[in-house]
């Protein structure tokens, strides 16, 4: 009987341990989530292991669906190691601890993984656009639409960047960026920097940096920011390079030949470039003035020849592993011709003819620049800390020499007036810079600073002839000479830490001008020293790997062009002239910057300019003499605020799309009572987009659309205009020869209108620049895939910048 009892009594003791603990273990929960890529894209068939913490051993194991989704379910309470795998990422461990609910991850994000061989060290690919705390990255070697495609391709690309044609490369809502490759300011305007940019491959580039508030280590001169071309460094002896090729139809037609050499050997490392061109293109400017009692009605055509040749020669020397010497030189030879001829009629009030005048011009502009710049680099200790040392001399000549002639007629073809007019310009600039930086890796921050001394010489002259009775006399009163220096002297502090998901970047540079101008014929001088202060901040909060903010603030500068600032006049006709200004000052600007980055997608930008003391170019108009003077003036302020949204999409292998759109406001405030302020809104779009053909990605397709709303620029009111273009890539011999075809602004409808109001008289323009062209190119490329080592950083970038 005690053993029925006894039995009993253990029956019923197990039975209620047997309900506590599955009352205990009954509280049990889930844990789920989702994996994907850097770029956002879903993970497939990816282990994940659930091991709990204390054991280490694998308890349950799935794997995740299409979606990058995953769960596990009946887990009971504790602290576990989330390990997830799979061959094309580096492995994942997260610890998680459940108490008294289910748990959902934030997204999971897998990096691809870093391979060990030997000496090399080959990491996985990066996110195509990456949001940096002082700069937006765009990792070009990622990009499956850039195969065989160039720099200049890539670069527009970038989120609110556009290419303009002959005015270079803008940012939309603010203006023109100047352009570095490896930190090297490149001295070129317009198409000739263009023309540089397309001979690149994008092969040959590593990433390209947008920098809208340049950190305080950069020249403060320059309003709207700085794009940065990184190249890839040679890590293998052995010869490489490209050579290419392309022509140009237009209304003329354009071509132009290079080719890129490059050959390390031991600790040797050459670089060489060398770029013929030949461009012809058409202009049509055409300017309506509206006097109280006429119309002045031009149409001007000008057929613009310039033929160039730009050669560039890089030598590295690695002293020995901490320290490396650079010298590099560049020279720029350019002839450029120019035939203009024009009608302007004459109406009366009531739309009557009453006359006529005909223009005719022909200039000749040779240039030639000489550009060395001297690097020295040495990592003196093994925390990192670095001394850099560039020094420069630049020397830019040039010489301009015009013929015009221009006859005023009446309705009958009577002769009213006849004046030949000889003009010979000639200009010399010399330019000493030297520059040192010490950055100096620290726990508690990352610090840097430097200094810069520059030293300035410009020679320039005027001298015209007018043509009586069949002979050139020297006109005094038209001609001038004048000289112009400028000295510069700037140091610069600058510090960046880290903490977790925070990032703060401060910097200070300060800049202390002297110029003096001195016009030799009127024996006038103009002297001016200013010493200014240019701060930048930056503060980024990283919520998740995914999800990015940047707020950033910096003073810019934004100095006249040396020509600007000679009060010589250049005549088109006895009616209309251009003069330059030795009282211009300078142009400062305040940027503020807020962006959000998701998931390399969605950039959001909210920006804002506030420009004071702007220099710019207003047209003059005398009603009675009905002489009009273009020429450059310190005379309004002006605010841009505004906001761009990209959308960058590269998820599908066969299309790759890159998307802005812009919005902003402009309020300009004239400070002279001849022309008032405006304000109003602007709007820019621009969709890029790459179509993949064949699975070996060798047959690509582009097509490209911008818009560009209604907005003002100044005190000039800008009309609507629109382009449209196409192209065709196609990569042979193992995608080393590539053939292209392209189509520019097909319905010709990028044209420039334009009105302002100055002095009560309304002058409206109605120009094109022979936008649209039908190209072809082919470029190819031999030797190893590594590419060459930096080339020595010029110091000398701003000052180079302002000859052109």
């Amino acid at each position: 009987m005690n053993q029925i009892r006894n039995k009993w009594y253990s029956s019923i003791l197990m039975l209620f341990f047997t309900l506590l603990t599955t009352a205990v273990k009954g509280q049990q929960y889930r844990i789920s989530g989702t994996v994907s890529d850097t770029a956002g894209r879903p993970v497939n068939q990816a282990k994940i292991v659930l091991l709990p913490a204390i054991t280490g051993k694998p308890i349950k194991e799935v794997s995740s669906a299409e979606t990058g989704a995953f769960s596990f379910s009946s887990i009971d309470s504790g602290t576990y190691q989330l390990k997830i795998q799979h061959p094309f990422y580096a492995d994942y461990i997260h610890v998680i601890s459940i108490k008294e609910s289910n748990v959902t991850l934030d997204r999971i994000i897998l990096t691809p993984p870093i391979v060990n061989l030997k000496d090399i060290t080959i990491q996985g690919r990066k996110p195509l656009i990456e949001q940096k705390i002082d700069r937006t990255v765009f990792n070009v070697e990622n990009s499956v639409a850039l195969s065989g495609a160039n720099t200049l391709d890539a670069i527009g690309k970038l989120p609110g960047v556009r290419i303009t044609g002959g005015n270079g490369i803008m940012l939309t809502g603010r203006g023109q960026v100047n352009v570095l490759i490896d930190d090297r300011f490149i001295r070129l305007s317009g198409d000739d920097l263009l023309s540089l940019l397309k001979s690149i491959p994008a092969s040959n580039i590593v990433r390209i940096e947008l920098i809208s508030n340049p950190p305080a280590k950069y020249d403060a001169a320059g309003s709207h920011g700085l794009i940065n071309i990184v190249t890839r460094r040679k890590k293998e002896n052995g010869l490489n390079g490209s050579i290419n090729a392309a022509y140009s139809q237009a209304y003329y037609g354009s071509a132009n030949i290079g080719g890129l050499l490059s050959y390390t050997k031991g600790k040797w490392s050459i670089n060489t470039s060398l770029s013929v061109s030949d461009n012809q293109y058409n202009e049509l400017t055409n300017p309506t003035t509206y006097y109280p009692d006429q119309t002045w009605q031009q149409n001007r055509k000008s057929k613009n020849i310039t033929k160039s040749i730009l050669g560039r020669l890089g030598i590295d020397y690695q002293i020995s592993k901490k320290q490396l010497f650079g010298i590099t030189y560049s020279n720029n030879a350019k002839n450029a011709d120019a035939n203009e001829y024009s009608v302007t009629n004459i109406y009366s009030p009531d739309n009557k003819m009453d006359s006529l005048v005909k223009a005719s011009n022909t200039i000749h502009r040779e240039t030639q620049s000489h550009d060395i710049s001297l690097h020295y680099e040495n990592i003196f200790s093994s925390a990192g800390d670095k001394l850099t040392l560039d020094g420069g001399y630049f020397t830019f000549h040039n010489h301009y020499t015009q013929l015009s002639g221009s006859s005023s007629y009446l309705t009958n073809d009577h002769l009213l007036s006849d004046q030949i007019l000889q003009s010979v310009a000639p200009q010399n600039i010399n330019a000493y810079t030297m520059q040192a930086d010490i950055t100096l890796p620290r726990k508690f921050a990352n610090l840097s600073f430097g200094g810069k001394v520059s030293f300035i010489h410009t020679g320039s002259s005027a001298n015209y002839y007018q043509q009586l009775n069949n002979k050139l006399h020297y006109d005094s009163a038209l001609s001038n000479a004048f000289d112009y220096r400028e000295n510069l002297q700037a140091l610069y502090v600058n510090g960046n830490r880290q903490w977790k998901k925070w990032g703060l970047q401060l910097g200070l540079r300060g800049e202390y001008t002297q110029t003096t101008g001195y016009s030799i014929t009127y024996q006038q001088t103009n002297h001016n020293a200013y010493f200014k202060l240019f701060p930048t901040v930056f503060v980024s909060y990283k919520q998740k790997d995914d999800n990015t903010f940047v707020l950033s603030y910096g003073k810019r500068i934004n100095r006249p062009n040396y020509w600007y600032l000679n009060p010589f006049k250049q005549y088109v006709s006895p009616y209309f002239y251009y003069e330059g200004n030795p009282f211009l000052q300078p142009t400062y600007n305040n940027n503020f910057d807020f962006t959000w980055s998701y998931r390399s997608m969605f950039i959001t930008k909210v920006f804002a300019t506030i420009a004071n003391n702007v220099f710019d170019q207003i047209l003059l108009s005398d009603s009675v003499t009905k002489v009009t003077k273009l020429t450059r003036l310190n005379y309004y302020s002006q605010r841009n605020f505004g906001i761009s949204q990209s959308l960058n999409l590269t998820r599908l292998s066969w299309w790759e799309s890159y998307n802005t759109a812009s919005l902003y406001y402009i309020n300009t405030k004239s400070t002279v009572s001849y022309t008032a302020g405006h304000s109003g809104w602007g709007a820019d779009l621009y969709s890029g987009n790459t179509f993949i053909f064949n699975k070996d990605k060798t047959l690509s397709g582009t097509m490209d659309f911008t818009y560009t709303f209604p907005q003002l620029s100044g005190v000039y009111k800008f009309d609507a205009y629109y382009s449209f273009d196409l192209g065709f890539r196609v990569l042979l011999l193992n995608k080393k020869l590539t053939l292209g075809a392209n189509a520019t602004d097909i319905f010709r409808t990028s044209k420039s209108k334009f009105y302002a109001v100055v002095n009560n008289i309304t002058t409206r323009y109605n120009n094109y620049f022979d936008n649209r062209a039908v190209r072809l190119s082919l470029s190819y490329k031999f030797g190893k895939s590594d590419k060459p080592k930096r080339q020595a950083k010029a110091s000398n970038t701003e000052e180079k910048n302002r000859a052109y």
